[in-house]
C-alpha cells in the first residue's frame, strides 16, 4: 500500500494519464476515452485529497466535472464532481468553493434534486457566515 507522502506524486501520474487519454485519436466512439479520462481525474483528485493538496484536488475534480458535463452528458456525475471540488476548495479558496457549489446546485436543480441543491445552498450560507471576506470576493 502506498504511503500518504507519495499520494501527490500518484495524483500527478493520474493527471498525466488523463491528459494522454484525451489526446488519443479514435475512429469509433470517443466517449470511452472521455470516461477513462474523467475516471483518472477523479483518482487524481482522491490522491491529492489524501495528501492535503486541496487546490490540486479541487482542480482535478473540476476538470472531471467539465468532461462529465460537456462530453458525456452526465449531470449526476458532474454535480458530484463539482461538490467534491467545492469541498476541497473550501479549505483553501472559499470563493472557488462557492462557484463549484453553485455549479452543482444548477445541475441538481435541473435534475429536480431540490433537497441536494438546498443542502449546498445551506453550505454556501454557512461559508458566508463564517468568512465575511468570501461574500465580498464572490460578488465581484
Amino acid at each position: 500500500m502506498a504511503s500518504f507522502g507519495d499520494q501527490k506524486g500518484r495524483g500527478n501520474v493520474f493527471l498525466s494519464q488523463a491528459e494522454k487519454e484525451l489526446q488519443k485519436f479514435t475512429f469509433f466512439s470517443s466517449s470511452s476515452k472521455y470516461e477513462n479520462a474523467a475516471e483518472l481525474l477523479q483518482k487524481a483528485g482522491n490522491c491529492f485529497k489524501v495528501s492535503s493538496s486541496w487546490q490540486e484536488a479541487g482542480d482535478a475534480y473540476m476538470k472531471a466535472s467539465e468532461l462529465f458535463t460537456t462530453k458525456l452528458s452526465s449531470s449526476h456525475e458532474a454535480s458530484a464532481a463539482m461538490m467534491d471540488a467545492g469541498n476541497c476548495y473550501k479549505k483553501v479558496n472559499p470563493p472557488q468553493a462557492i462557484n463549484a457549489f453553485r455549479g452543482a446546485i444548477g445541475l441538481w436543480t435541473e435534475a429536480g434534486r431540490f433537497n441536494q441543491a438546498a443542502k449546498m445552498l445551506k453550505e454556501i450560507a454557512e461559508m458566508y457566515e463564517a468568512d465575511k471576506n468570501a461574500v465580498e470576493v464572490s460578488r465581484r
